[in-house]
């Protein structure tokens, strides 16, 4: 995997995928920097430029995602051409033994897993580096302590949310699971259309079909009811402790070392570490457990009801 990143980035190009990468994390600093600038924006002189910059920070994810999107469709384009090349460079043997729709199909699940790990490992990565890095180093000009303690529980909460995600494994693969088996019983009608037609089966592959369907929605409804019902828990948390904090800002009860200006940049934190790392981290349990699961078996003609 690490080799086919390294020939897909080098496709790219690295000097533009660097550039790129600075670009989306300038944006995303812009962005936290929002309690900052707030702080600035608030009194009866305000210099023009703060609220300039205020404007821009507020359409920063906009520019990232345009950002992010052109990137992806280089590695759309790459991913592709490497494994292609691939392909080219495989013995006759190789063709003998997948069909072309197998090969078509590989590179598109190849090339669609390239594409997600950069979308939630580099861009979550970026995001998490600019607040991460602004913010603990403001806290740590506070108090060392204070910046101290921001990292260990910034970096508690993300593994935190990793394990929830990790969790969830043994679902997302019988999911996976459940996919493939579809896509195994209507490949093999496709390939045995002839035979079906011959024997009047019609019906009994219909019924089959449904089946394998309904059994697929099923398993997936019930993965995706557990992702909803984790990633509604931890946003009521993240929200109830933004308020919290709120709260504790508004009653004095704060102290002069946790200023308004400090009490937002750990509202910040809690909103957008939490929704940023339970999406990266679903991510990449769906990506390792697309690697694990087997195809599944397809029937031949003379095993036919």
């Amino acid at each position: 995997m690490g080799s086919f990143l390294r020939r897909v980035l080098g496709g790219i190009g690295w000097g533009r995928f660097c550039g790129r990468m600075i670009l989306q994390l300038a944006c995303y600093v812009l962005y936290f920097a929002q309690p900052f600038l707030l702080r600035e924006l608030v009194g009866r002189d305000v210099d023009p430029l703060w609220g300039v910059l205020f404007g821009l920070s507020l359409i920063m994810p906009a520019v990232v995602d345009v950002l992010n999107n052109a990137l992806m469709q280089d590695v759309r384009c790459q991913s592709k051409a490497v494994l292609f090349e691939d392909v080219l460079s495989k013995s006759h043997d190789y063709v003998l033994r997948h069909t072309s729709s197998d090969v078509q199909t590989g590179i598109d699940e190849a090339s669609a897993a390239c594409r997600v790990l950069e979308h939630s490992a580099v861009h979550v990565a970026l995001r998490l580096l600019a607040m991460s890095g602004l913010y603990t180093t403001a806290f740590f000009l506070i108090d060392p302590k204070l910046g101290v303690g921001y990292l260990v529980l910034l970096c508690v909460a993300c593994l935190a949310s990793a394990l929830l995600a990790a969790d969830n494994g043994e679902g997302v693969s019988d999911a996976l699971s459940s996919t493939a088996h579809v896509n195994a019983v209507l490949l093999d009608d496709i390939r045995n259309f002839e035979t079906i037609l011959t024997s009047s089966s019609r019906e009994f592959e219909r019924g089959r079909v449904t089946e394998a369907l309904q059994q697929e929605r099923s398993t997936y409804v019930k993965v995706q009811r557990r992702t909803d019902g984790m990633g509604f828990a931890q946003q009521t948390l993240a929200a109830a402790l933004a308020m919290g904090l709120v709260a504790l800002g508004n009653s004095g009860v704060a102290s002069s070392t946790l200023s308004q200006t400090s009490l937002l940049m750990l509202v910040y934190s809690v909103l957008n570490t939490t929704a940023a790392v339970r999406s990266a981290s679903l991510q990449g349990v769906w990506i390792q457990k697309q690697g694990s699961v087997p195809p599944a078996p397809v029937r031949n003609p003379a095993e036919r009801r």
